[in-house]
Formats: structure tokens, sequence, C-alpha cells
């Protein structure tokens, strides 16, 4: 949609340009050159950055994800050694009885 607009932005000044019934001045073709390529370039890039914002944005839920997995997975291996500790133990008691 914003490239469309761009596109036919810069039509509409070329057209005034070649359509002037006198000779437009070169300052003002100039001006008028800048100010559509500005615009055309804000009208291009623009959903470009807002793709970059989206992608950032599920990068960052997706790294949020892995170290909450991480963490959970620590807690579990800890939980696991701390069980095989007490079976350990129960199981010397056991033996030396």
């Amino acid at each position: 949609m914003f490239r469309v607009l761009a596109l036919l932005w810069v039509a509409v000044v070329v057209w005034l340009a070649l359509t002037a019934p006198a000779p437009l001045s070169p300052t003002l073709l100039v001006t008028a050159s800048g100010v559509s390529g500005a615009l055309a370039a804000v009208f291009w890039l623009t959903p470009a950055l807002r793709a970059l914002k989206t992608q950032k944005k599920q990068s960052a839920r997706v790294a949020e994800k892995m170290e909450v997995s991480a963490e959970n997975s620590g807690e579990k291996v800890r939980a696991l050694e701390a069980k095989i500790k007490t079976l350990e133990k129960a199981l010397d008691e056991a033996l030396s009885r």
C-alpha cells in the first residue's frame, strides 16, 4: 500500500513538471524532487521497519521462553540430584545394618 502511494506521488510530481504551462525554476524542481524522494523513502521503508520490529519482538519472546525452559531444566536436575543423594544415603544406611 505504501509503495503504491510512493510511486503515485513520484508520478504526480513528474507529471506536474512535464505539463507545467511555463518552465519551472530549477530550485522548485530540485525541492520537489527532494521532497518526493523523502516521501517515497518513508513510504517504502515503513512496512520494512514494521516487519523488523515485529521480528524483534518475536525473537525476544523466543529467547525468554528458552531462558525459562533452561531454568526449569536446571531446577529439575537439582531436584533429581537431591533425590539421588537421599536414595544413596538410604541405601548406605540399609546396607550397614
